[in-house]
């Protein structure tokens, strides 16, 4: 399973990774939580400084932008039994304005998110949440690369296997639940309708508020100033006023990305199934002419041997869909209410 993060510099995918691996890592979610597999001391400090991060987050200073792509190797557990790898992909926030088809590190980007099961897309809601136009909305949240991004996407695969889910970062702040989440929410499709109008109609979108912090625990101002040619600029701050933190959906948008990623692996084994079955229905087809026959006494066993080996391969692909669809539906109790989804354009 790959899950794959999308979003511009400062749109809070670092603060949102530190708080989903406080809550998955140090603790458990109705009894998931995730191990790291990679065996190297690289992934093991770089979690480690993730949810270090946590207590300074706390403290009031938010984690500067990522200046590295990152690849995180885990597990995903549920009490004793292990569900599903999981690769966890951040790339850094300036890397959307840089896309060149003519760049290797561009068309690696393009594999990779063509290859993922679920892409997060992180807007940050305290822009969403002004009454500048849409041009000035779009350039400072970074909506216009992320539209190119995935329509490049899109153009190289028919988008029967990927989901979208756009995760709207702080929406905590007492500046962003003022505007309010539905509003965010409708705002937020609306400007990424130039991508939605190109895009297969089989694609998989949902959309989920999000805060690191908690409700009424941070609070924000809007410094506007105006230079000598009459151009204002806005710039917010954000103060915690809480040190009682509550992390709004996190716990609840990661589930949702594990169901999602669980409902395209039982998509995948039962297309498999379905295969071998079909190729099983062969082999033990009637034979209808001498020759048939006389091919089958001279290879029994080896047929034999094969209608064995598909049969049992069909049955522990059905063993695994049957454990998938029964983490599926617990996953979906974690999120189910939070997150909003949109299942056709």
């Amino acid at each position: 399973m790959k899950i794959t993060m999308l979003g511009a510099s400062g749109s809070g995918k670092t603060s949102y990774m530190s708080m989903m691996m406080q809550q998955f890592v140090n603790d458990t979610q109705n009894g998931f939580y995730l191990v790291d597999s990679s065996g190297n001391i690289e992934q093991e400090v770089y979690l480690k400084l993730l949810i270090d991060k946590v207590s300074t987050i706390i403290n009031g200073k938010f984690p500067d932008s990522t200046v590295i792509n990152s690849v995180l190797q885990l597990v995903l557990m549920h009490n004793t039994e292990e569900v599903i790898d999981i690769d966890w992909i951040d790339y850094k926030g300036g890397l959307i304005k840089n896309i060149d088809l003519n760049n290797s590190d561009t068309n690696e980007i393009l594999a990779t998110l063509i290859s993922s099961d679920v892409i997060l897309v992180f807007v940050d809601t305290e822009f969403l949440a002004t009454e500048e136009n849409e041009y000035q909305v779009k350039s400072k949240t970074g909506i216009n690369d992320l539209i190119f991004l995935l329509n490049l996407v899109y153009k190289k695969t028919n988008a029967s296997k990927l989901n979208v889910l756009f995760v709207l970062s702080k929406a905590d702040s007492n500046h962003s639940q003022a505007y309010g989440e539905d509003r965010l929410i409708s705002r937020c499709h609306e400007l990424f309708k130039p991508h939605f109008s190109r895009c297969p109609r089989n694609a998989r979108y949902a959309y989920v508020c999000v805060g690191s912090i908690g409700i009424n625990r941070v609070k924000s101002t809007v410094n506007e100033t105006i230079d000598t040619f009459g151009n204002s600029t806005r710039r917010i701050t954000n103060e915690i006023i809480s040190s009682d933190i509550a992390p709004y959906n996190i716990a609840a948008s990661f589930a949702y990305c594990l169901y999602m990623a669980c409902v395209s692996a039982i998509e995948s084994t039962a297309n498999e199934i379905a295969d071998k079955s079909s190729a099983l229905n062969q082999l033990c087809a009637g034979f209808d002419s001498v020759q048939r026959i006389i091919d089958f006494l001279f290879c029994k066993s080896k047929k034999r041997y094969a209608v064995h080996s598909l049969k049992r391969a069909i049955e522990l692909e059905q063993v695994e869909v049957a454990a998938l669809d029964r983490y599926r539906d617990q996953l979906y109790q974690i999120w189910k209410g939070v997150i909003k989804t949109v299942p056709t354009l």
